[in-house]
């Protein structure tokens, strides 16, 4: 029994190993190599005048989701998040169903994500996922 016990808790183990276990700025799968949180908080591209709908979502995952949110587990793998995912539709999709206190708790406090991925709510990157969040359905 002892010996089951030590396997499963083993592969939980495994499974929420993720890139919380790299310091800051070495993170391999990471986007942001500078070790400072502070270009977490900054779009890498000019953001549109208004992020919402689909294509606002497409770009909020080529400026921050895709790298931060799902980079550390294989696509379609276990931990996998969906609303990372390739499709561009797929992920849009499942996006939509995450609620908005659910996103900040996400993007602000994930203990998975280690220091260098979480959000400041002050900062462009928060700004712009809030907006989109009001404006997911339809741009106005």
């Amino acid at each position: 029994m002892k010996l089951l016990a030590l396997f499963l808790l083993s592969g939980l183990l495994i499974l929420y190993t993720n890139c919380s276990e790299y310091p800051a700025g070495e993170n391999p799968h990471s986007s942001y190599q500078l070790g400072d949180p502070a270009d977490v908080n900054n779009f890498k591209e000019v953001p549109p005048a208004v992020i919402c709908g689909k294509s606002g979502y497409d770009f909020l995952l080529r400026n921050y989701i895709r790298y931060n949110c799902g980079s550390c587990h294989a696509s379609g793998g276990a931990g996998f998040p969906p609303f990372t995912a390739t499709n561009l539709d797929d992920a849009y999709f499942s996006a939509m169903t995450v609620a908005k206190d659910r996103w900040i708790a996400t993007v602000t406090q994930n203990r998975f994500c280690g220091p260098v991925c979480n959000l400041s709510t002050t900062g462009e990157v928060f700004r712009g996922l809030m907006e989109w969040i009001d404006h997911r359905s339809t741009c106005p």
